[in-house]
């Protein structure tokens, strides 16, 4: 290497901030990919080394296109939440991502030895101390790359940024890189204007365990290491578990932990630089700016801030009247071990405890309560008033010019709290997140959000004991943007005795820092009238306080050298201040160390419980259990054989109250044992995991693995030993220890002072700034000139490539090399054209190769060409030269080895390309085997088989055609035989992919995607039909990108008027009799003096044989529309046989399709043989037409087959039950029905009930004719035959908060369900597999659904008080949107009339019944129950049926039928002794409507298939395995 080429390298570690070059490596052409789409997800991905993670190890994770990597399978509420999350994962940064139109994410778990070593010597820069043998032996690299998003001013940007997890299986640690300009460019030039942004990073365990990176905007221009953009952390090993927290560096460019959660504060430059005198208007600029109610925008010189008005208060995103009380809601889960004076511990759980406080705005005196509190934890939270003082904090009376917590944060904040005791080792941490204020609640009082979550050690408080805290005051410093740290101590005492505690706690926000800058940095809060006590009657802990803050002078602040900053003390150990600045640390009790470093006593070791006992150490304390069959004495500390009485038959263990644990009975009770390794908790022996709950006897120098019912001690990489005892592994002399070679010798015994990599082998290489020389590392001013005898010798060869592309990337592995002697050298440059995504650009390429002298003549430039591979995009050749070595060592080819004259240019390069390889095992990448015909010249079409790459050529000379190389994956697209040679337009190549759809599908595939109309040029037509339901759209021309405001209602397509189009109808959309005369009646119904019938026509444009005439009877038709006979209540016109053949003959007829006929008897049943005309065959049926296995024969003459012949009675199946008509409804805890029609008499009867239980969603699927239901209570969904509804099972339960509305699919077998407590819409297979979530944007309070599955469309109800709506989507969530929102006020419930298609909705707001077409137009009141008495209705679930609407009233407590002919009502109660209120219901029909999607026998997906109109929608849930979607 050159000195200049040396000095080059050498410099390229000066770098300020990192750029696209310094990622690491990721290779588009072989990296696995995310799907391209909207917050796409992948596969379950196998580590193939474990990766610890907090406290936890995990061999396999997730990758979201949304910019976070997840080691749980369900993440779906992560996007709608902030830190902390219930899930494992880390986020370099999270947000709403998309590679629809640009970008892609790659991956891979890389072993490369060049990458290792890298991410190795990176983390050991960082981590010199804690990672000093640290061994990287498995870096997981995520890049996001040019992925789309939006800017912090909220406009498209893309994005470029990677993660790399770097692990051994013992430690692991992520690096973050954000690219320097690739972090939201956008189009055009805005910058930002406020600090306000939504996007989030991090890490998160569970929802206590999180660092969150903030402010996200600022990751770029700040870093915790050398280079700005650059962020590296310890996120698992045994330091990460000790601190249950992951790691900053210990070279870290930032002096205080707090750093990492604050960056640094944003520069909000938007102005001109080189005026700084200049003062732009930005409020008026921004025509959004400020949109909160009584609020006003001010210009400052970098943008603008929200502020509010004189007599209210907040943080000018949201401004309240200073004189409306507010209340702080919410809840508290944590766990706490609270001690006695006996030593004896007792750990108290609370999950979901509700909170609640109101405040006094106008004096500062707030009230706070925690509910659901045990007795002995209620008394142990009284002290720690830091439970609820934050809401003192957040309405604190100020005094100018200071301000309380609202006016900062808006009441949208983070707060974290450490408490520590005084001379004892009593601690509690409690993190807290405020979700500002939300809608007024019913007494119109506005309401502040909040979640609390803690975990402890606390001193056990007599039930009857008096506990007092007197005044105090305490400062809250505000550290920098958007971060107010405090330090103190706090005093209180229970009779008479005094306790105290140092509390630290910081409160982290997002805010305007320029409508603050009167605002002293340091300001203190007085807390007097101090109340706090736990009330045992209710369960309740209950806080009040008056809080007041002001500025202090600064001389009143004097110094403390054991404030939180100020001191060195270990987090285990006390600060004693001595005079002036200096102090004292001493361990905390059950730590010991000097001070500065405390470790935890294990005082198991000096034996301290009692015989008959287990000790077990915990951090800073033990704890002693009793042997079985003995209990802990309270008053004398010794284990006491328990006393059991006999058994007896009625004794309390006879029922088995313990499940799968041993129930032995202690007096007139009972206890639950498990066996050793178990606890029993929740009903259940649930695996203790002692390596977590630190229960273990595993030595300093081992790693505790849990196993099931007990755990296993490993001596860690170095020392040897059982796990119990470990002793240091010692090598001889100067060798070191390796994991997979034992002892072998340090780089440095070898006289070169070198980096040694252990990783199963002993690798030498130099450190940074260094090179190679030998076996010597110089610096870049010793690196010789080359040159030299060996030059001399041999052909010097630049092999491999280069490539510099025209936007700053490419690659380059050109290494200079001595080709072996007797070989020569041939080098070339090209120019090539790129194409990444949507964006096009040229590439500067260099490639050489060391060949065999026998192959220098025969291996030319033009194969050398050619060995290119494909998806290169070689456009022209600018240089080639062979250079053979000299003549004296030239090997001249033997006469034997010569090709022959008779031999073609193709298959010499067959030859030659076969000889290359052979010459060249142990290379990956050579020149391709072009593909010869018959004669020998090559065969048009060329491919490259690996990546499906394919391409034309010239036939005589090879030479590929230019426009005709294909995209990798789409050569079986190409078609050379063309005339032009030309590769297929995209309307094209997508009618070929159906057309091999339909092909694959052997005719099984009724109902497919559409075929698209290609014109002339290749082109998409502009309007594109489904003929067979006469439904027409427009397209671009160019893309065939649906304009889906163009989409007409079915048999209207024929109307449509697309741009470029001359509107004459296609040839297969025909108006049928039954169409002409709908047409002409709907035309006539405004003008008409009475009623005129308008034909209902099947989706071919039959007349349905059922008709409703608005007079109110029903009739049936005929196939002319001919009536047959009249009606006062609904008929059967034919039976299921009878509609079936009608149905399928008329589809044949007027569709053009061929479906197959059913035969029906002289009855009206399904025949008992069924021939296909079509296929020549006939096989027996059973009662519902359906096939019997086994029995389908070929017939010349289908005629001539009958039951004798097939033996039909061999297959006899016992009768199916017909299911009569009925209405099913839930009410409370039960399921009811009635028959319908229903009428005075009808009387109702409980089908199913379940104490606990409250039903709302009620749905009923057809097909397999089974009833779906939800529970709220039980967050749970069930399912079981309609004819037998005791025998449920689960469909599904977790992840449910509150599943409400259920809708079916019966085409597809799909079940679709909102959930109002987690605002999302999911689906899955009936049986409950396949599991995916749908929608999970935009809702807020999802209830009623319905599925349209003949349209391929979905609708539910949102009743969000703010903003109610009704709202619609394609069956595969695609394409959501706002279908009704005007005029809709609580919209309970949604239903599809199939008989008119068209929505239906109930609105327990208006009191009405709305319907409207299917896409919105014709919206129309069907009737309102807002007048006379049934105003006083609370309707909420809405099923429609003909003219008859069936609705509950949730509080009445009844079910009416309305038949909006003559507006005559009828209702019936619930079954004799029901009661509670009635939600939703559905219809039960013993047959199902006749229609088809795309999704019938599953559409040919392998997982899940979801409609969409004209075609359908594969879908992987997450975890599927061998899944594609398409």
């Amino acid at each position: 290497m050159k000195l200049s080429a040396c000095l080059a390298l050498g410099l390229l570690g000066v770098v300020q901030a990192i750029t696209v070059n310094d990622l690491y490596p990721f290779n588009p052409q072989h990296d696995a990919r995310l799907p391209i789409g909207d917050s796409a997800i992948s596969h379950k991905i196998s580590l193939a080394v474990p990766a610890k993670f907090y406290d936890t190890e995990y061999d396999y994770l997730w990758i979201s296109t949304d910019g976070f990597i997840s080691f749980e399978p369900d993440f779906s509420d992560v996007k709608e939440s902030d830190f902390p999350f219930r899930e494992a994962l880390l986020a370099p940064y999270m947000a709403h991502l998309d590679t629809t139109h640009t970008g892609e994410v790659f991956y891979s778990e890389n072993s490369d030895l060049e990458v290792l070593f890298r991410a190795t010597a990176e983390i050991r820069s960082a981590f010199p101390v804690a990672a000093a043998d640290f061994e990287g032996e498995s870096a997981f690299i995520v890049t996001w790359y040019n992925v789309q998003g939006y800017s912090i001013d909220d406009e498209l940007a893309s994005f470029t940024f990677q993660s790399v997890l770097v692990s051994n299986g013992r430690d692991s640690y992520a690096i973050f890189l954000y690219p320097k300009g690739r972090m939201g460019m956008m189009a055009n030039n805005l910058k930002q204007k406020t600090a306000m942004f939504q996007a989030r990073a991090g890490f998160n365990q569970g929802n206590s365990l999180y660092l969150e990176m903030y402010p996200v905007e600022s990751l770029i221009d700040h870093r915790n290491t050398d280079r700005n953009g650059e962020w590296i952390f310890q996120v698992g090993g045994e330091g990460v578990k000790r601190q249950r927290d992951v790691i900053s560096p210990e070279r870290s460019h930032h002096s205080k932990r707090q750093a990492l959660l604050n960056v640094q504060e944003v520069d909000l430059g938007i102005g001109d630089a080189e005026d700084p005198e200049q003062q732009f208007d930005f409020c008026s600029h921004d025509e959004e700016a400020c949109p909160a109610a009584n609020s006003e925008c001010v210009n400052h010189d970098q943008g603008y801030c929200c502020r509010c008005l004189t007599d209210y208060y907040g943080n000018g995103k949201i401004c309240v009247d200073i004189n409306i009380p507010i209340q702080v809601n919410g809840n508290v889960s944590g766990t706490v071990d609270v001690r006695d004076t006996d030593g004896h511990v007792s750990r108290q759980t609370i999950r979901n405890a509700a909170f609640h406080s109101f405040v006094q705005t106008d004096s500062g005196r707030s009230f706070e309560a925690v509910s659901g509190v045990q007795n002995v934890l209620g008394l142990a939270l009284q002290p720690i008033e830091a439970v609820g003082d934050v809401i003192g904090w957040l309405f604190a009376l100020p005094t100018t010019p200071a301000v309380n917590g609202f006016q900062y944060t808006g009441g949208s904040f983070q707060r974290r709290v450490s408490i520590k005791f005084k001379n004892e080792d009593f601690r509690f941490d409690m993190r807290q997140r405020f979700l500002g204020v939300k809608d007024p609640n019913a007494d119109g009082v506005k309401v502040v959000i909040g979640h609390t979550n803690f975990v402890g050690l606390l001193p056990a408080i007599p039930a009857n004991a008096t506990v007092k805290m007197e005044p105090y005051h305490e400062d809250f410093v505000k550290q920098g943007q958007g971060q107010i740290t405090s330090s103190a101590t706090r005093t209180y005492t229970v009779d008479g005795m005094e306790h105290s505690y140092d509390i630290q706690q910081t409160i982290m926000f997002s805010e305007c820092r320029e409508s603050l800058q009167s605002v002293p940095d340091t300001l203190r809060m007085d807390v007097s009238g101090t109340f706090f006590k736990y009330h045992a009657e209710d369960d309740v802990v209950r806080y009040a306080m008056n809080v007041a803050v002001s500025a202090p002078e600064a001389s009143n602040i004097p110094f403390s050298p054991c404030q939180v900053g100020n001191h060195g003390c270990d987090e285990n150990a006390r600060c004693d201040p001595l005079e002036g600045e200096d102090y004292s640390c001493i361990c905390n009790s059950g730590f010991a160390g000097n001070g500065r470093t405390c470790e935890d006593v294990d005082e198991c070791v000096s034996n301290r419980c009692p015989a008959n006992s287990v000790c077990y150490n915990t951090v800073g304390s033990y704890q002693c259990e009793c042997d079985e069959g003995f209990e802990m004495n309270v008053e004398t500390g010794e284990c006491e054989e328990s006393e059991v009485t006999p058994v007896v038959s009625d004794a309390p263990c006879t029922v088995n109250p313990c499940g799968a644990a041993r129930c032995v009975e202690v007096g007139t009770s009972y206890r639950c044992e498990c066996p050793e390794g178990y606890d029993y908790e929740d009903g259940a022996c649930e695996d203790i995991d002692e390596c977590a709950e630190n229960r273990h006897n595993c030595a300093l120098n081992a790693r505790c693995e849990n196993i099931v019912g007990s755990f296993v001690c490993m001596c860690n990489p170095g020392f040897q030993g059982d796990g119990v005892t470990c002793a240091e592994i010692t090598c001889p002399g100067n060798q070191v220890f390796s994991t997979c070679a034992g002892c072998v010798t340090n780089c440095e015994d070898r006289g070169r002072p070198q980096i040694c990599t252990l990783q199963c082998r002993m690798e030498c290489t130099c450190p940074p700034q260094t090179f190679k020389n030998g076996d010597m590392c110089v610096t870049a001013d010793q690196c010789p000139e080359s040159g030299g005898e060996e030059e001399k010798e041999n052909i010097r060869c630049y092999v491999g490539m280069k490539m510099t592309t025209s936007v700053g990337q490419g690659q380059d592995n050109l290494v200079l090399t001595s080709c072996d002697p007797g070989s020569s050298c041939l080098e070339m440059t090209a120019t090539t054209e790129q194409t990444f995504g949507s964006a096009k650009f040229t590439a500067d390429l260099t490639m050489g190769q060391c060949i065999p002298s026998s192959v220098c003549d025969a291996m030319t430039c033009a194969q050398l060409e050619r060995s290119i591979p494909p998806e290169a995009g070689l456009t022209r050749l600018t240089r080639c030269t062979t250079r053979c070595c000299s003549e004296d060592s030239c090997n001249k080819p033997a006469e034997s080895e010569t090709q022959t004259p008779s031999e073609t240019n193709c298959q010499r390069e067959y030859a030659d390309a076969a000889t290359y390889l052979r010459n060249h095992p142990n290379i990956q990448d050579g020149p391709d085997f072009p593909t010869c015909d018959q004669d020998g010249t090559y065969a048009s079409k060329q491919c490259n088989e690996f990546t499906d790459v394919c391409w034309c050529v010239d036939t005589t000379d090879g030479v590929m055609v230019e426009g005709t190389l294909t995209d990798p994956d789409e050569g079986y697209l190409l078609d050379c035989s063309l005339p032009e040679n030309q590769p297929l337009t995209q309307c094209q190549r997508r009618y070929k992919e159906i057309e091999a759809i339909h092909k694959a599908s052997q005719g099984r595939l009724q109902d497919g995607p559409i075929y698209p109309s290609c014109a002339e040029d290749g082109s998409f037509s502009p309007r594109q039909c489904n003929g067979f339901v006469n439904v027409c759209w427009c397209v671009d021309p160019q893309t065939g990108e649906v304009d889906h405001s163009t989409r007409t209602d079915m048999d209207l397509g024929h109307t449509l008027v697309c741009p470029g189009d001359d509107n004459n109808v296609p040839a297969d959309i025909k108006l049928t009799q039954c169409q002409q005369e709908r047409d002409r009646a709907q035309a006539a119904e405004n003008t008409a003096r009475g009623p005129v019938l308008v034909p209902i026509c099947t989706a071919a444009g039959a007349f349905e044989p059922k008709q409703f005439h608005p007079a109110g009877y029903f009739i049936c038709v005929d196939f002319n529309g001919v009536e047959v006979s009249r009606h006062t209540s609904e008929p059967t016109c034919k039976t299921t046989c009878q509609l079936q053949e009608y149905y399928a003959r008329t589809d044949n007829v007027f569709g053009g399709t061929n479906k197959f006929v059913p035969q029906c008897d002289e009855n009206g049943d399904f025949s008992r043989v069924q021939c296909d005309q079509t296929t020549r065959s006939c096989f027996c049926a059973d009662k519902n037409g359906e096939e019997v296995g086994g029995t389908r024969t070929s017939a010349e003459n289908p005629d001539d087959v009958n039951e004798e012949i097939l033996e039909c009675d061999r297959y006899d199946a016992p009768p199916v039950q017909e299911t009569a008509p009925s209405v099913i409804f839930a009410q409370s805890l039960s399921l009811n029905s009635v028959n319908l029609p229903i009428t005075s008499n009808s009387v109702p009867l409980r089908v199913f009930s379940r104490s606990g239980q409250t039903v709302v969603g009620v749905a009923y699927d057809c097909d397999d004719r089974n009833l779906y239901w939800s529970d709220v209570s039980g967050r749970v969904i069930y399912m079981a035959p309609v004819s037998n509804l005791n025998s449920r099972s689960v469909f599904a339960r977790t992840g449910l908060r509150s599943p409400e509305g259920v809708a079916v699919d019966f085409i597809s077998g799909n079940i679709y369900w909102t959930d109002s407590g987690r605002d999302r819409i999911e689906v899955a297979k009936k049986d409950g597999t396949n599991r995916m979530v749908l929608i999970s944007t935009g809702l807020h309070n999802p209830r009623g659904i319905a599925v349209d599955p003949f349209g391929g469309k979905l609708y539910w109800s949102d009743w969000y008080r703010s903003d109610p709506k009704i709202m619609w989507s394609n069956l595969d969530g695609s394409d959501a949107r706002v279908f009704l929102s005007e005029g809709i006020v609580l919209p309970n419930d949604v239903t599809i009339d199939h008989n008119y298609r068209r929505l239906c909705f109930i609105d327990g707001g208006t009191r009405k019944v709305e319907c409207t077409n299917l896409d919105g137009s014709q919206r129309s009141v069907v009737y309102d129950f807002s007048v006379g008495m049934s105003r006083l209705h609370s309707p909420f679930g809405l099923a429609v049926d003909g003219r008859t609407i069936y609705y509950t009233d949730r509080r009445g407590n009844r079910l009416y039928a309305v038949n909006t002919a003559n507006n005559d009502v009828v209702s019936v109660g619930g079954p004799l002794g029901s009661h509670g209120p009635m939600y939703g219901l559905d219809i039960i029909h013993s047959q199902c409507r006749i229609g088809y999607n795309g999704c019938r026998n599953n559409g040919g997906c392998s997982h899940l298939c979801l409609p969409v109109p004209n075609g359908r929608s594969c879908k992987c849930p997450p975890g599927a395995e061998n899944c594609v979607e398409q």
